[in-house]
C-alpha cells in the first residue's frame, strides 16, 4: 500500500491516519518521515518565488467538498494541496494562481475556484463544491 507523508499525518490509499507527533509514529514510519522530508524539500526546491507571495494570500480550500453528493476532501498545506477523490483516489496538487489549482497525478488537471471558493471547476468537465 503506497503511503503519502504529510507533516505529521500519514495518508494511506484506503483510509488516513493522523498522528499527533512523529513520536507517535511507527520506527518505520519515523524513517518514512525523514525520508519524505528529504525528498519534499527537493522536490519544492523548483517551485517559483512567486508562490511564496501567493502564499500570503491564498484561498482556504481544505476541509471537505461533494461531487454529485459523493464525499472528496483537499488538505492544504501552504501552496501545496492534496486531493482526494470521490474514489479515495490521491492527487498532489498546487495552486497555480489564486484561482486555479493543478492536480499533479490526475495529469496535471487544472482545476478554476469560483463561486466565493465554494465551487471547483475541473477542467475534465466535472465540479467540487462546498
Amino acid at each position: 500500500m503506497k503511503k503519502i507523508l504529510f507533516g505529521f499525518m500519514v495518508l494511506f490509499a484506503s483510509n488516513t491516519v493522523y498522528a499527533d507527533d512523529v513520536d507517535q509514529l511507527s520506527v518505520y514510519d519515523k524513517k518514512a518521515h525523514h525520508e519524505f522530508d528529504q525528498t519534499y524539500s527537493e522536490a519544492t526546491d523548483y517551485i517559483d518565488d512567486s508562490l511564496e507571495i501567493l502564499d500570503k494570500n491564498l484561498p482556504q480550500l481544505a476541509g471537505p467538498w461533494y461531487i454529485s453528493g459523493a464525499k472528496t476532501f483537499v488538505h492544504q498545506y501552504g501552496a501545496q494541496l492534496v486531493f482526494i477523490n470521490e474514489h479515495g483516489s490521491l492527487s498532489r496538487g498546487y495552486f497555480l494562481s489564486n484561482t486555479e489549482v493543478v492536480a499533479i497525478d490526475w495529469g496535471n488537471l487544472r482545476g478554476s475556484l469560483s463561486g466565493g471558493n465554494t465551487v471547483i471547476i475541473w477542467h475534465n468537465g466535472t465540479y467540487w463544491y462546498r
